[in-house]
């Protein structure tokens, strides 16, 4: 009798633990039934950006041939409205356009139509007037365009061992580099601002150069792999590679520029691929495998820096890929053959920037049901007191 009185006090603890776990489901665990199926017409989506309700994104033109380069298979920048639901393709021209970034009515890209005689180039478009502009088409590749207003910024390559920043006012149309002796490299625009990375050794980490004023200065001195997401007033957010392995960036990391201090917001080990932020929210995808060359069961997370925390956004069968997000909306495609197409999921601000949710007191007319944690406790104490009692037996 005293073993099965234990036993009895043993499922009476198990059950009181239950009722005072999460049994609650967060906003992020459930948050997949919220996604939308916004376009199923493209034949994959790459880069994927978004400003409002303006989303650009590259795709292949026509059926998809393994026996093609990429560079042959014709893939263009497609533009689609949210407000209105319409799609645009951006460019009638042949050749491949990769890596839009768009900012307002602003749209840029890389674009190979002379690559055979000047590499890679640039064209902006103006989704207002539907005209296309371009930006810098000399010999070289110029690649990994930011925009933000009315500065364009980016990378350019004449050789591979070789790296310099570029940026192009649009009111004046007129561009000029960032002359140092040090390789450059991933752009940032903010405001009237560009960071990047440059340097080598005890020089490298993250510059900043001011474009009315021409003049650099060195930001935060780093030899660690990382990628700049943010920078906000003083506040400069990026992504961190502990193992120094490029495409396993994993720790977020959050600068003050005023006071120099370098804070580690999440420190997990989960490698955050192809992520973007806006505001305090960071998507990301992710996948056990964490190479950025195969996506097997990849699904999209939401990092909440105000919080913490880290949670899923959308978990599905197929592989979600390439999130965008714009304040509270944010897109991905996803490849699985029955449910292929690009993805919206809007945040609920009422919901979702209030987590956790305060406990408020029940109206003196209204009487809330027993959830499943008060009946488990209930039961809980009920089971202990018949235990003890046959114990005593």
């Amino acid at each position: 009798m005293a073993h099965n009185g234990m036993k009895w006090l043993v499922i009476a603890a198990l059950l009181l633990s239950i009722s005072g776990t999460g049994v609650t489901a967060t906003a992020g665990e459930n948050s997949q039934h919220n996604a939308t199926l916004i376009d199923t017409e493209n034949v994959g989506a790459y880069d994927l950006a978004i400003d409002g309700d303006y989303v650009v994104w590259s795709s292949l033109q026509h059926p998809y041939d393994p026996r093609e380069h990429r560079r042959e298979q014709d893939y263009g920048v497609n533009l689609y409205d949210l407000a209105t639901g319409e799609m645009t393709l951006l460019s009638a021209n042949p050749a491949n356009q990769n890596s839009p970034v768009i900012s307002g009515d602003r749209v840029v890209w890389e674009d190979d139509r002379t690559h055979g005689t000047t590499g890679i180039d640039l064209y902006l478009y103006n989704i207002t007037s539907g005209t296309e502009t371009p930006v810098c088409t000399r010999p070289g590749d110029q690649q990994f365009p930011v925009i933000s207003g009315d500065i364009i910024a980016w990378q350019e390559t004449p050789s591979r061992q070789t790296g310099r920043i570029y940026y192009y006012s649009i009111p004046a149309g007129t561009e000029a580099a960032i002359l140092t002796d040090q390789l450059q490299s991933r752009p940032f625009v903010a405001e009237d601002c560009i960071f990047y990375i440059a340097g080598s050794g005890a020089e490298r980490g993250i510059y900043r150069y001011g474009v009315p004023s021409g003049i650099e200065s060195p930001v935060f001195m780093t030899n660690a792999i990382l990628q700049i997401l943010d920078v906000t007033g003083d506040r400069i957010v990026w992504l961190e590679s502990t193992s120094g392995i490029p495409w396993q960036l994993n720790e977020i990391h959050l600068f003050n520029c005023s006071t120099g201090e370098d804070s580690v917001v999440i420190a997990d080990p989960v490698p955050k691929k192809n992520a973007d932020m806006d505001g305090t929210r960071i998507v990301w995808e992710y996948s056990e495998r964490g190479s950025p060359f195969e996506h097997n069961g990849s699904d999209i997370y939401c990092t909440e820096l105000t919080r913490g925390e880290s949670f899923p956004l959308y978990v599905g069968r197929g592989n979600q890929v390439h999130p965008a997000i714009s304040g509270d909306q944010v897109v991905w495609f996803n490849f699985h053959p029955e449910e292929q197409g690009l993805y919206l999921y809007e945040f609920e601000p009422e919901v979702e920037e209030t987590l956790p949710l305060p406990t408020e007191e029940p109206d003196e007319e209204e009487t809330a049901a027993p959830g499943f944690g008060t009946i488990a406790g209930i039961l809980a104490l009920t089971v202990v007191f018949f235990g003890v009692r046959w114990h005593r037996r």
